[in-house]
């Protein structure tokens, strides 16, 4: 059943909902649901292995590998707290049976682990930046403290962004959470105001970071390559052993 199906329904009331939340899940739903659930499987293990490797080796406990636990910590969560209600919507065919709650719920979980995982992708950026382009200040600049501080402000960053959509910002004191077939916030400038704020500003530090890094990289290729045809001359010219006796007699 499509949401423009939906949508034509005469009189969305209570008991009309109920009866397609009983429904049978149809063939395309039910597909969709088993590739949502090897989707949260393969992202639950996979996390959950990065970060118990982690805990496990004292040696890997860098300021890098805090970064990409931080990031692992939040992909896990999305798996773990918001692809489950994803999973229960595609198994009563795309309708929302779990109550307004939840959805909020849904909503806010969803808003803070992913604007926390592109915000964690910012930051390994700019770490990989710092390293490869400052790499003697590195460790005076990238301690344990700088670290932990820097994970701390991406996640206040994206539950702050979560808490802000509690309000509606198209238009401040009406419903903007909504329950009757799916779960939804309608409010399109919240929407484009964080779509900017939680993706394009973090995706722009991550290109801009990794920019330097490749320019860094390619002039040190140039540099290594401008050597190749010193070290060349110098392998060709023969030593004094090489020349016959007669010639040096000569």
């Amino acid at each position: 059943m499509s949401n423009s199906t939906l949508n034509q329904t005469a009189i969305p009331t209570t008991g009309s909902k109920a009866y397609l939340c009983e429904e049978k899940t149809e063939r395309d739903f039910i597909l969709q649901t088993a590739f949502l659930i090897l989707i949260m499987l393969v992202t639950f293990l996979g996390n959950f292995m990065v970060c118990l490797i982690v805990y496990l080796h004292r040696r890997l406990r860098t300021v890098t590998n805090f970064f990409i636990v931080s990031l692992a910590v939040s992909d896990l969560l999305i798996s773990v707290l918001s692809v489950p209600f994803r999973i229960h919507q595609t198994l009563h065919n795309g309708i929302w049976c779990l109550g307004y709650e939840l959805c909020l719920t849904w909503i806010l979980t969803d808003l803070t682990c992913a604007c926390a995982s592109i915000c964690n992708l910012a930051a390994i950026s700019v770490d990989r930046y710092i390293a490869i382009v400052h790499p003697f200040r590195y460790h005076s600049l990238m301690t344990t403290r700088a670290g932990w501080v820097v994970i701390g402000i991406v996640w206040t960053y994206a539950i702050t962004w979560a808490a802000l959509s509690t309000f509606n910002w198209t238009d401040f004191g009406a419903p903007h959470f909504f329950t009757e077939y799916t779960c939804r916030k309608m409010d399109k400038i919240f929407y484009t105001v964080a779509t900017a704020m939680d993706f394009y500003v973090p995706l722009l530090i991550v290109l801009i970071m990794y920019g330097f890094v490749f320019r860094v990289a390619m002039n040190q290729a140039r540099a290594v390559a401008s050597l190749q045809p010193v070290a060349n001359r110098a392998n060709a010219m023969p030593a004094v052993g090489d020349f016959p006796l007669t010639s040096l007699k000569k």
